[in-house]
């Protein structure tokens, strides 16, 4: 199948579009374990004048930064080089070569192929990610900090409390497995300790 189309990108086979097109299959990668964190995702064209605001109000709260960015006629590419420079622990840039084209349902496939308009765009970015969790970041916002980290706290506490406790109830299903009531409640202490990292050597758990 080809994803050529009549515009002078495709004409001049500037690119190959096998390297951008996003296909149905392509998002079962998003079924994989990915670990705890939060993967921001900045999608920018010609916004020089607010991205780097953006990114150092958003960059403290976020275990990485997607950025994917479409040619330019400002100075936006040499303010995202930096940023990835600055960042190079946290921001990930890729450029979208393929022109997006202004939405016309009358042109919308017969005219231009799906590598030129903004789904297939926000998806060759949103592929990319790493972590659990996915925020969208607008180049043109400029985002309070302390929210977004208080946002973040209670994020990842919430996903950790959850996380616990599905462990304990699975250390007492197991423990049920042991018949003498004494035994039991050593192994639930053991893992207990564990679990919660405790020091107590007198701690012991008293159950039924």
């Amino acid at each position: 199948m080809s994803y050529y189309c009549e515009c002078e990108q495709c004409r001049n086979q500037e690119f190959n579009p096998e390297e951008y097109i996003i296909k149905e299959k392509d998002f079962k990668i998003l079924d994989e374990y990915r670990p705890l964190g939060i993967s921001g995702h900045l999608r920018v064209k010609d916004e020089a004048m607010s991205v780097a605001e953006c990114i150092d109000s958003c960059i403290d709260a976020l275990d990485e930064l997607i950025i994917t960015y479409n040619k330019s006629s400002d100075s936006t590419e040499d303010i995202l080089k930096e940023y990835a420079a600055k960042y190079p622990d946290k921001i990930r840039l890729y450029y979208y070569r393929p022109n997006i084209i202004k939405y016309h349902k009358n042109e919308y496939i017969t005219k231009y192929s799906l590598i030129h308009y903004l789904p297939n765009y926000y998806n060759f970015g949103y592929l990319k990610i790493k972590y659990k969790y996915y925020m969208k970041i607008d180049a043109d916002q400029i985002y309070f900090k302390d929210k977004l980290l208080e946002i973040r706290e209670a994020i990842l506490s919430d996903i950790n409390c959850s996380e616990t406790i599905n462990k304990l109830l699975k250390i007492d299903k197991i423990s049920w497995y042991i018949p003498i009531k004494k035994l039991r409640n050593n192994f639930r202490t053991y893992y207990i300790k564990k679990l919660f990292n405790i020091k107590n050597k007198d701690y012991k758990f008293n159950g039924v």
